[in-house]
């Protein structure tokens, strides 16, 4: 159980939260559960999802998308909103991998292999991950809406963003002056 304790209703023990769900909502949640409310605090990204994962009077989850990730550097996006997954840019992966085999009780395979012939790389991919929860069925000629609604999703994402920024190398950081280890050095 991820979810568990007293606070948690004898009928939602063993059952599964269908709705999104996103890190950011775990500190509103939290902070509910122990009391505390947000009121007088930053705005926030993160949902209050309690009555959501508790089941009271069968809310849904307040959260209809999740941002997954806007790479400049490399072009790719990607966003979830309900049952559609957008994946835009260059993909390296665009056939199905087999998910590892279990070997004994707790260790898992390492190789993995690609089901089905591999299709050619897109620039855009559409799921229903519901209905396709291992994203074999790219339904981007299907659906051209549900591609201009997530591509003006991730543009209104895209517009309040802040450009990433990475220092320059520090050669003084180099993990031969630390034993081979990663360390802070100044």
């Amino acid at each position: 159980a991820f979810v568990t304790g007293k606070g948690v209703p004898a009928a939602k023990a063993g059952t599964k939260h269908t709705g999104l769900m996103h890190i950011t909502d775990w500190f509103p949640t939290l902070l509910r559960v122990a009391g505390g409310n947000t009121k007088g605090s930053f705005p926030l990204d993160g949902y209050d999802q309690w009555d959501a994962v508790t089941g009271a009077q069968n809310v849904k989850s307040p959260r209809e998308e999740v941002l997954c990730n806007i790479d400049k550097l490399s072009n790719n996006s990607a966003i979830r909103r309900g049952d559609w997954k957008l994946v835009v840019g260059p993909q390296q992966y665009s056939g199905w991998y087999a998910p590892p085999k279990l070997v004994s009780d707790r260790v898992l395979s390492s190789s993995s292999s690609l089901v089905g012939a591999p299709t050619p790389p897109n620039t855009i991919s559409l799921f229903n991950v519901t209905a396709d929860p291992e994203e074999r069925n790219n339904l981007v000629d299907q659906h051209p809406e549900v591609v201009k609604m997530l591509l003006d999703r991730i543009a209104f994402y895209d517009a309040g963003s802040i450009p990433a920024w990475s220092p320059p190398n520090d050669p003084e950081s180099d993990p031969k002056y630390f034993g081979g280890a990663w360390m802070p050095w100044r």
